[in-house]
């Protein structure tokens, strides 16, 4: 069945089904950045429509974990992985951010998106692949975000070893990954290259929680939310 990518309907599973669908699901990047080229003229009313919780719950952890006299300068820089249409530096912002955000997202569609909403210093096209370093220098970055986006055919984890090069000293490093039965295997490489940064004491485990990514998961018969695994860890 053809994805309707103009309806703004007020169907929570025609939300659901344009948000998790075969091409989301793809293991081919290029193929989730197709979807998303044309998602992004509805991305943000479906994200409503879900209700969508975790910009809120990154900003908070940022304003938590972040140093204060940081998280309140103009001069701090953080960087929003996977930015999409700008939802997360609108949930840093919300919680007093006053410091430079850049963003990078595989798509430009959401990257034009985001551009409108005129919150970021710096918007970056680039398809996050394992073995393809991100653009950006070492210890560039006070904080980083990456928000929803860890998961099959999006954000590899070999990406997080990038999160850790890019920050600097002392830095929180915030990311999320959707915990439900279709990303399991994922999970399971995700921790993998997760106890490999600890072991190698590239950075500490500061904060995991559960969260609430969507009001529902509609993967399974259950009626529960979808559920996502919040980490913060700070670079060593």
């Amino acid at each position: 069945m053809d994805i309707d990518y103009t309806s703004t309907d007020h169907s929570v599973s025609k939300s659901w089904n344009r948000m998790y669908n075969k091409h989301t699901l793809s293991d081919d990047p290029k193929a989730v950045v197709k979807h998303f080229e044309s998602y992004a003229q509805v991305y943000d009313h479906d994200c409503k429509k879900l209700e969508f919780s975790s910009p809120e719950e990154f900003g908070k952890t940022l304003q938590a974990e972040m140093d204060d006299k940081m998280f309140k300068s103009q001069s701090a820089n953080v960087l929003d992985v996977a930015c999409g249409t700008g939802l997360g530096a609108e949930g840093l912002l919300k919680h007093g951010y006053k410091g430079n955000i850049d963003g990078i997202d595989g798509s430009q569609a959401m990257i034009e998106k985001a551009k409108k909403k005129g919150i970021y210093r710096n918007l970056a096209r680039g398809i996050l692949e394992p073995n393809t370093p991100m653009p950006y220098a070492d210890n560039a970055y006070d904080g980083l975000i990456c928000i929803a986006a860890l998961s099959k055919g999006h954000v590899s984890p070999e990406l997080l070893k990038e999160f850790v090069r890019i920050t600097r000293k002392g830095s929180p490093i915030i990311f999320s990954v959707r915990n439900n039965e279709s990303n399991q295997s994922y999970i399971d490489q995700f921790e993998a290259v997760v106890k490999q940064l600890t072991n190698l004491k590239a950075w500490v485990e500061v904060k995991r929680s559960t969260i609430v990514q969507y009001s529902v998961d509609l993967s399974n018969d259950q009626g529960h939310p979808m559920q996502s695994l919040l980490c913060c860890y700070r670079k060593v």
